[in-house]
């Protein structure tokens, strides 16, 4: 009888019911609209999921869902439809746990829908490929070799759940002539649990074409696996050959010396031997909520591995995510929204989350590089991190690896060192794009804000800083229960000279919660280049409106 020694954990949604929306028709949701429609016409739903720095919908952005639909939705329970030009919906609701409600009936029911903290660039599936700099990379990739055909072939095999390989959006990415599945002793290690559906779909979503997936399933249905499995599966994929393997698990140990470090040592070693990149999870916290030291977790605390922890979106470590001295990195790992069973897709979090990252990273590099070994590729992720904010970099110290995961230098005019291939393996040269040129960092232009009786918000924009150098339209919105409920008329910004007026007639002020004021260099465009400036308006006993600046 197998010992159970490791457990995967997984988080998922559940619906409740569902009520109709109010549609409220504007200008500028029209025209976004459009090019929403645009997006998803020429490409596939993926490419529906565009960025939007739009006013109203960064404001809610928690709280927005873009639904593809060429009809009137019935079943909405937004508390507002702005706009239903193009068959796009673009719905906003009251809380962000109602949009996540929607989001999942919405996919379960096959609409196109579009769900993240801000709505992401088009052709990535979560926040995460943006944050560690795969776009930036893979672009480099692309100039230096001309096709992704002319690429060094990299296979990740990918020690989990198993994979769903006919899920389309890993459509050719999914290696099925020699898959395995440890756990059943069969050669079919189609996934029945989600977790390594998940893992893959981050991997296809950081990487090219020239990568592929080996799933080697070890865990059954509900995520436990054997060490016994787990060994073969790891000898299996180094006898196929692999270039990077992904383990996604973790099981607590009270002593690292004990068996499994025994049973395993010399296995990891004889991995990195044969040029084999090991990218390993730090685990997450128990079901008590406790986190753990790394360095008591398995495989974490193996030598010649790379641990990673769970970043989120703001920047911050996961509290959920373990620690120890020996995590490497960290990589996106919260909300992350990838590929699961029956050609589905949903947000999970963990460590498993982000070890896949460092995974593709790391085919990335093979990618350029194919002779780089595993230790280079190590340091090379550990040397170029973005690292932790000042307001983190004492909590972190020693704790969360080097930073933040990040290759998007390789391409931005600092590349690092990394030895190049010959000319038989792909270019010597590899071409960099232009660097973009440096923008002046955002601060708040938006000052003196008052409120008259006529209804006219008065404010100055500041440029004595200079950073208004082109043309510049300013906006306010007023917001009810964190609502847009009114916009006044978009004003065009003067460049020249330190001070601008800005007047925009915005009726019954003082009824709103707050107001917003943006200023951006083109509406259209939607680049801002202010922070936006949040007032309340109140009357006193003497009907004097009193504008106050608030943080919201």
């Amino acid at each position: 009888m197998k010992k159970t020694v490791l457990l995967v954990l997984l988080f998922l949604l559940i619906f409740t019911g569902i009520a109709s929306a109010e549609t409220i028709h504007t200008e500028d949701a029209i025209e976004y609209s459009d090019m929403l429609h645009n997006a998803y016409e020429s490409s596939s739903p993926k490419g529906f999921r565009i960025s939007s720095e739009d006013a109203l919908l960064e404001a809610n952005a928690s709280r927005t869902l873009m639904v593809y639909y060429d009809g009137e939705l019935s079943d909405s329970s937004a508390a507002y439809d702005i706009c239903d030009e193009y068959g796009i919906h673009t719905l906003i609701y009251k809380t962000r746990d109602e949009a996540d409600k929607a989001f999942a009936f919405y996919t379960e029911n096959n609409y196109a829908v579009c769900r993240d903290e801000l709505l992401c660039t088009a052709g990535y599936l979560s926040w995460g490929p943006e944050r560690i700099g795969t776009p930036l990379f893979t672009k480099g990739l692309m100039e230096a070799y001309g096709s992704e055909q002319q690429m060094p072939r990299i296979t990740v095999a990918v020690i989990d759940t198993g994979v769903d390989y006919n899920h389309s959006f890993l459509s050719g990415r999914v290696i099925t002539s020699y898959d395995y599945d440890f756990y059943n002793d069969d050669n079919d290690a189609m996934d029945d649990n989600n977790h390594g559906t998940h893992v893959a779909g981050i991997i296809a979503d950081n990487t090219l074409a020239n990568v592929n997936i080996l799933p080697i399933k070890v865990a059954n249905s509900s995520g436990s696996l054997t060490s016994t499995d787990l060994k073969s599966g790891i000898q299996y994929a180094k006898s196929k050959g692999v270039n990077i393997i992904n383990m996604s698990i973790g099981a607590m140990t009270e002593d690292r010396q004990q068996s499994l470090m025994g049973t395993f040592s010399s296995l990891f070693k004889s991995l990195r031997q044969s040029g084999i990149t090991v990218c390993v999870a730090a685990g997450n916290a128990d079901q008590y909520g406790n986190i753990h030291n790394s360095n008591y977790i398995f495989p974490a605390y193996m030598n010649d591995t790379i641990v990673v922890a769970n970043l989120t979106q703001s920047g911050s470590i996961s509290s959920r995510s373990n620690y120890g001295s020996v995590v490497d990195v960290s990589a996106p790992g919260t909300n992350i929204y990838s590929t699961i069973l029956n050609n589905k897709y949903a947000n999970m979090s963990g460590t498993s989350m982000a070890s896949p990252f460092a995974a593709a990273a790391a085919a990335l590099l093979l990618t350029r590089n194919p002779s780089i070994t595993p230790a280079q590729i190590e340091n090379e992720l550990k040397s170029n991190t973005t690292p932790y904010s000042a307001q983190y970099e004492d909590d972190y110290r020693g704790l969360y690896g080097s930073g933040i995961l990040n290759i998007s230098n390789y391409y931005s005019g600092d590349t690092p060192a990394t030895p190049r291939p010959t000319q038989s393996t792909r270019p010597t040269a590899v071409p960099k794009p232009t660097p973009a040129p440096t923008r002046s960092p955002i601060t708040n232009l938006i000052t003196k804000v008052t409120y008259s009786d006529s209804g006219v918000l008065y404010a100055v924009i500041d440029n004595t800083t200079g950073i208004l150098t082109g043309p510049a339209e300013a906006v306010a919105i007023g917001y009810n229960n964190d609502l847009p409920t009114g916009t006044s008329h978009v004003m065009s910004v003067s460049t020249e000279g330190e001070e601008t007026i800005f007047n925009g007639y915005l009726e019954n002020a003082d009824q709103f919660e707050y107001i917003k004021l943006f200023v951006w260099n083109s509406i259209n465009s939607m680049k801002p280049l202010s922070l936006p400036i949040t007032v309340n308006v109140s009357k006193t006993d003497d009907g004097e409106y009193i504008v106050q600046t608030i943080n919201r």
